[in-house]
């Protein structure tokens, strides 16, 4: 039994460490490509489109253009490509539009950057970046749309202002009632259908962005592990088989579990993650900003819900203090996960390196048949499984070895 068992441990491990690999590879890739800001773009895209289709049909036509420039715009981007002459040189490109287009991305927006980005374009007598192919006549129309949409009455401060003080909004309702005047009954009516629709609007797309981010994170995670398997031809039967007539090479695997599990765990320790480190930026700049004075705030997946979080949460007069903190300490948090991903990936293939398993190693043979075809594709499902499953496997059965071995000695005794 001992052997079944060091045979699995040894197969675990060699799970673990490539299923470690792929989730720091897809740490990386997220971040270098700016996933975030590609999900930021898909959200602004989708608000602008169903803000008022009827109401703003160039606006609607041309959404995920003005969510490109918006997000591009040198004031929000925190790419360094965001503005740079010879990056709209290299734009030209095709190949390079398509990589840096998404680098000049910015990772998140606040609700005030957007209305005065979006004045800055209706006011504009050039047309921006990539709304320079429009006809004059739908750029002069989508200019007026965008300026009717921002001269709307302030929602947020609308709302702010109904659940600061409900006196006021009685007040409000008193002098409709006394004045009696149709035009004043209407305006009355019409500030409240409308509170709260825009900043409602804004604060569900930036949910459905933290939501469409972690279901693309998951999607990378399947993708990845087929890539793997299907590039190194790594057969999971055949690797079973070799671990259990290859005593060696069993006994050395199964001797790195316990390194293994350690590097897993940092990997996957979630105070190590890009949310935890977002988490405390965003705790440590509201304490900093506050003194203490506001809501503890809550755990966050991206930087666009930490500066929603500030908005809704942080007094007016400390707001600006509270985002300008954020900034910097979430992007220091953000660097600090790319460099550990990069010296967690060494440490991990230095394991596989002295069990003497090369993970990197092609695999395939000269003509492959249908079963190794298949044993290909169970690799890809295990590692699919991803490295969480696998760590808590290896560490179960590695608890379980000890029990085992005592019971195989006292049985032979």
């Amino acid at each position: 039994m001992l052997l079944y068992l060091d045979t699995l441990i040894g197969f675990s491990v060699v799970m673990l460490l490539i299923s470690l690999l792929i989730t720091i590879l897809t740490q990386m890739v997220s971040a270098l490509v700016n996933h975030r800001g590609s999900n930021l773009r898909w959200g602004l895209k989708t608000l602008f489109e169903h803000v008022g289709p009827a109401l703003y049909p160039k606006l609607t036509a041309n959404a995920n253009r003005l969510a490109h420039e918006v997000l591009k715009h040198s004031l929000i981007s925190d790419s360094w490509f965001s503005d740079l002459k010879a990056v709209r040189w290299l734009l030209k490109v095709p190949v390079v539009k398509t990589v840096l287009g998404r680098i000049q991305l910015a990772s998140a927006i606040r609700p005030a950057e957007l209305t005065n980005i979006l004045g800055q374009i209706a006011a504009s007598s050039d047309k921006p970046g990539v709304l320079g192919d429009l006809e004059d006549a739908d750029w002069a129309a989508l200019k007026v749309e965008i300026a009717a949409l921002l001269d709307a009455p302030n929602p947020a401060a609308t709302r702010e202002m109904t659940q600061s003080a409900g006196v006021a909004a009685a007040a409000v309702k008193a002098i409709a009632d006394q004045a009696k005047t149709p035009l004043l009954q209407d305006s009355v009516n019409a500030i409240r259908g409308t509170a709260g629709k825009l900043e409602a609007w804004f604060g569900s797309m930036m949910d459905r962005v933290a939501q469409k981010f972690t279901m693309y994170m998951r999607l990378w995670t399947v993708l990845f592990a087929g890539a793997f398997a299907i590039a190194t031809g790594l057969n999971s039967i055949t690797l079973l088989g070799e671990l259990y007539n290859n005593g060696t090479l069993r006994t050395a695997l199964a001797g790195m579990a316990q390194q293994a599990t350690a590097i897993a765990g940092t990997v996957l320790d979630k105070g190590n993650s890009l949310e935890a480190g977002l988490t405390s930026a965003l705790k440590q700049a509201t304490r900093d900003a506050t003194a203490g004075g506001a809501p503890q705030p809550p755990e966050i997946r991206t930087t666009a819900e930490g500066i929603a979080w500030i908005q809704a949460n942080v007094p007016a007069g400390q707001r600006a203090a509270a985002l300008s903190r954020f900034d910097t300490a979430s992007a220091a948090a953000s660097q600090k996960v790319l460099q550990d991903a990069a010296q967690n990936a060494a440490n991990t293939s230095a394991v596989a390196s002295q069990a003497g398993f090369d993970i990197l190693e092609c695999r395939w043979p000269a003509k492959p048949d249908a079963r190794y075809l298949l044993g290909v594709l169970i690799t890809a499902a295990l590692l699919s499984l991803g490295a969480p499953f696998w760590f808590n496997a290896l560490k179960s059965m590695t608890n379980l070895r000890p029990i085992l071995a005592s019971k195989e000695k006292a049985e032979h005794a």
